[in-house]
């Protein structure tokens, strides 16, 4: 049998491609400088839509109501994860999927699993630990999550990085990398019906996939699910906070010049205030609770489901 993406594969191959590449420096959740707000670059969507028109209502719906099999995300995440991963070792970077540190990573997705919505379309996640020093996460179409070792021991607690799990978790949920591929699927249609209207619509979606292929409020909602995952596990909900104050700290000093089209998560501290704030909101529903850390589950590399330790 033909695949559905089989009259459009080699373009999204190459697509995809450059697009892990134009996104690997910015996967993560502190690689480069974010304390200051860049000087205003102009964003070349914007002049994209005074050129082709601005992207309308219902052309958005459009692409909302079109699905993707769960072949063909499977199929477009194994794309991208293996361009990714190639990427990965020829910087001679080693990758484990295996391992006491994925088994523990692995075991804190499994208490995550059960609050996302399509957790049945997704019966098992398949974890990456990246040897690197790096703050890096980056999450994969058909339930794949890569974690640098840095990112992990920067998170000094359990609750910090079952929220971090949460995160990009929620990134497969929403299905926020599908939208990639619905507005490829949407001017696959548009051009199969050639109008000069129809033919700078669909360059105009698709030249905003590959500028910006994850959008500031996605990975928002990325974080406001990360923070309430953990706080309805037990979990401290401000320690995902104080992970992004620590980042805005470390890069304190260190202008980011990377254009904002091009940096697709929101600064560190834009990210502390609207998770402290979402926290204190979480807690008073209850005020009498106790929430765990784990500093020392974190360090010993054993979640709190098989010890708890004093805090």
């Amino acid at each position: 049998m033909v695949s559905k993406l089989s009259y459009f594969q080699p373009a999204i191959r190459a697509a995809l491609a450059a697009i892990v590449v134009i996104q690997a420096p910015q996967i993560g959740w502190g690689q480069g400088a974010q304390a200051q707000k860049p000087p205003q670059i102009a964003d070349p969507l914007q002049l994209l839509d005074r050129f082709f028109g601005e992207e309308d209502d219902a052309n958005r719906q459009a692409i909302a109501n079109i699905k993707i099999s769960r072949q063909e995300e499977n199929q477009v995440g194994r794309e991208v994860l293996q361009a990714f991963l190639r990427q990965i070792k020829q910087r001679g970077i080693s990758i484990r999927n295996d391992g006491r540190e994925v088994a523990y990573l692995q075991h804190l997705v499994k208490q995550l699993k059960p609050f996302m919505k399509n957790s049945r379309r997704y019966r098992k996640i398949t974890i990456y630990v990246i040897d690197t020093d790096d703050t890096d996460a980056k999450s994969f179409p058909g339930g794949s999550i890569a974690v640098g070792r840095g990112l992990i021991d920067f998170c000094e607690s359990e609750a910090a990085l079952v929220g971090v799990l949460g995160h990009e978790l929620s990134h497969i949920d929403r299905a926020h990398q599908l939208q990639m591929l619905k507005r490829w699927k949407f001017a696959q249609r548009s051009f199969t019906q050639p109008s000069l209207e129809r033919m700078m619509s669909a360059s105009n979606m698709m030249a905003r996939s590959f500028m910006r292929p994850f959008r500031p409020h996605e990975e928002s909602e990325a974080d406001a699910d990360g923070a309430k995952w953990a706080w309805q596990l037990g979990y401290e909900p401000m320690q995902l906070a104080r992970l992004f104050q620590r980042l805005q700290q470390r890069d304190a000093g260190q202008a980011n010049l990377k254009p904002s089209f091009l940096r697709s998560h929101p600064i560190h501290a834009d990210r502390f205030q609207a998770i402290t704030q979402q926290a204190n909101q979480l807690k008073t529903q209850t005020p009498e609770a106790k929430y765990y850390v784990g500093i020392e589950n974190l360090r010993e590399r054993i979640p709190r489901t098989k010890r708890e330790f004093d805090e």
